[in-house]
């Protein structure tokens, strides 16, 4: 999770699965094929072609639910 600061989800409610997959150390190709396949380790919002991952749901997954100030 190195060069990647949490952000808060009362002001950022969603990040894009490019912001959502660096704390998992995975490449951009890798995520968007994990979300095609169902298989991204958190919930994907999809808005057309848009996808989104809920800020509070990647940090509960990532053990850091209620530290962001």
């Amino acid at each position: 999770m190195k060069d990647w600061t949490p952000p808060d989800p009362a002001r950022t409610p969603t990040v894009s699965i490019d912001e959502a997959r660096k704390p998992f150390g995975i490449g951009r190709s890798l995520a968007y094929d994990l979300a095609a396949r169902d298989e991204f380790p958190v919930r994907i919002i999809r808005c057309g072609k848009l996808l989104r991952v809920p800020t509070a749901e990647l940090l509960e997954v990532l053990g850091l639910a209620g530290s962001v100030a």
